[in-house]
């Protein structure tokens, strides 16, 4: 992750808008390197974080679906 102010997670500039889709790809492609499961949903055209912004639309039920049902697969109880 980048730093910016000493602060983890957010990108060069400050915004966490700027955190792109290639991002969470090479992230996924470098945790599955050193043996972690990953699972990498785009949903085109929603902004980073959308799920909290819009719990409630569409997209966000799905991805919030996709996450428990990865949870429940690795024994975890949701």
């Amino acid at each position: 992750m980048a730093r910016t102010n000493g602060k983890v997670g957010y990108s060069p500039t400050g915004k966490i808008e700027d955190v792109t889709p290639d991002m969470a790809a090479k992230f996924v492609a470098a945790w599955r390197a050193v043996g972690g499961r990953a699972a990498l949903e785009i949903f085109d055209g929603m902004p980073h974080a959308f799920v909290t912004r819009e719990p409630d639309a569409a997209d966000s039920r799905r991805a919030i679906k996709l996450v428990v049902d990865f949870v429940r697969s690795r024994g975890a109880t949701v």
